[in-house]
């Protein structure tokens, strides 16, 4: 049961006439690794009502309060938001190799997905023209002021409040994409919230309708049986965040490869070759505990990335690349990953596991994850 206070602020939340959705993961913020499922609840609205930033601040108070109450993301102990700098100068910094390779999405559209694999699963790429090409209907994704207007209203979820002991659903916390964007452009924290939004119903599946998966990627062997779906059933993400924001060195649940789509702002990559290593994870400085990042993302830039030596970067094959709008990212199955976002950023991106790349990693799923591997064997060629 909830104690007193966390009734009472979700008696104030719905008060504010925002969705109360219930996850099945206790631990994790905003991780990409949860993997609950539900169904949608309602279509979404398309002629939302205009209120002011002012009306909207004091219609969504409580969730504000406690976004300013959270320690871990209100805390601005290096004053970051500070240095103007900061930000653009790592981007013009380069410590490792860009050596990964781009690809005009005209120049490959004769290559269907299992093709595609068996020439680039074993780096990621930069795949430019992919929206025009799949003709998305993006234009409200290119300009800011078309985005907030088009999408202002959706209610996406910044943080969860834990239910006490560990016991119990979490409670999320959702806020307008119009009031997150306020918030992201005025907080002073060094890890402020990051919307990585995967419960995609109701008002929030206008933040994907509007693109069809690009014809490499379409394969995914969870499609193939719904019990095997129900095991990585979110899969689906919008990401949207301000300066700051960002991931730390991860890879992706389930043995999946991933593709991003940058739309607005720009995205700097740091990714590594798959290796389970602890000396890789040292090296890297890799602070992870239960799913959850222990520092701001920003941190591991400051006191990783700029001093990282040669020697460091040669042996694991570090590689970086800078994401520009329009751009998608491919990242192969069990690459390492971190990422830092420059200005307000927003993509959307997807994980899967394609036939070829989850035969070739049958091995490695068995000894790690024995229930997916039983689920995987009757629809793999092996």
């Amino acid at each position: 049961a909830l104690n007193q206070k966390e009734l009472e602020l979700a008696r104030q939340i719905a008060e504010e006439d925002e969705e109360i959705e219930i996850e099945v993961n206790l631990e994790l913020e905003s991780s990409e690794d949860e993997t609950e499922y539900s169904q949608p609840t309602s279509s979404p609205r398309l002629e939302p009502t205009e209120l002011s930033i002012d009306e909207l601040c004091i219609k969504h108070k409580s969730s504000l309060d406690i976004l300013k109450d959270s320690p871990k993301h209100s805390h601005s102990q290096r004053n970051l938001a500070a240095d103007n700098q900061l930000i653009p100068s790592l981007f013009m910094k380069q410590v490792c190799p860009s050596t990964i390779v781009r690809l005009a999405a005209q120049d490959i559209v004769a290559l269907d997905g299992p093709a595609f694999f068996k020439r680039y699963d074993n780096a990621p790429a930069i795949l430019q023209g992919i929206a025009e090409l799949e003709q998305w209907e993006h234009q409200n994704w290119t300009s800011l002021s078309a985005f907030l207007t088009r999408y202002g209203h959706v209610p996406c979820k910044v943080t969860e409040l834990a239910s006490p002991l560990g016991m119990g659903k979490p409670l999320p916390i959702r806020i307008p994409l119009r009031l997150y964007h306020h918030y992201a452009s005025s907080n002073l924290a060094d890890f402020p919230f990051y919307v990585f939004e995967r419960e995609l119903e109701g008002d929030r599946q206008l933040l994907t309708d509007w693109y069809k998966v690009p014809r490499w990627f379409q394969e995914d062997v969870f499609d193939t049986d719904p019990d095997l779906r129900m095991l990585f059933p979110r899969y689906k993400y919008a990401v949207i965040g301000g300066n700051r924001t960002g991931s730390n060195f991860h890879t992706d649940p389930c043995f999946t490869c991933a593709w991003n789509t940058l739309l607005t702002g720009r995205k700097k990559w740091v990714l590594a070759p798959p290796t389970s290593s602890e000396a890789f994870k040292q090296d890297m400085k890799i602070q992870q505990t239960s799913g959850k990042e222990n520092q701001p993302p920003l941190y591991w830039w400051q006191d990783a990335y700029a001093k990282m030596s040669p020697d460091v970067i040669e042996r694991w094959g570090l590689v970086e690349v800078i994401q520009e709008p329009g751009d998608t990212i491919f990242v192969p199955s069990g690459w390492w990953h971190c990422v830092l976002n420059e200005g307000f950023t927003t993509a959307v991106t997807q994980n899967f596991l394609p036939r070829a790349a989850a035969s070739k990693l049958v091995k490695q799923i068995q000894g790690a994850d024995p229930e997916l591997y039983s689920a995987l064997l009757p629809v793999l060629d092996v």
